[in-house]
């Protein structure tokens, strides 16, 4: 029988079946075991992809150059894009002023405190 006291020969392969020693750090050149879980306070690999059927971190800020959900409603907080047409089908903000260089509406009653035009 080995003795338990004395060091063991570096030369020697370890046993397979022995479990490894939790206290010593595992060798950094070996792969990971892939069927373990990783651990969940290393910070993940910034190569590796991330897994598409995770739910997003709904604390980081979205990527600034991925176009946003088409499916998902617009933030109500953010202002409207303004290179986007607005929407015709949507009623015009009552109280923004009318722009100038659009003509009246010919079928809206004039308004009746306003000057009327003198050409």
């Amino acid at each position: 029988a080995p003795n338990p006291w004395r060091a063991p020969n570096p030369w020697r392969a370890p046993n397979p079946w022995r479990a490894p020693n939790p206290w010593r750090a595992p060798n950094p050149w070996r792969a990971p075991n892939p069927w373990r879980a990783p651990n969940p306070w290393r910070a993940p690999n910034p190569w590796r992809a991330p897994n598409p059927w995770r739910a997003p971190n709904p604390w980081r800020a979205p990527n600034p150059w991925r176009a946003p959900n088409p499916w998902r409603a617009p933030n109500p907080w953010r202002a409207p894009n303004p290179w986007r047409a607005p929407n015709p089908w949507r009623a015009p903000n009552p109280w923004r002023a009318p722009n100038p260089w659009r003509a009246p509406n010919p079928w809206r009653a004039p308004n009746p405190w306003r000057a009327p035009n003198p050409w």
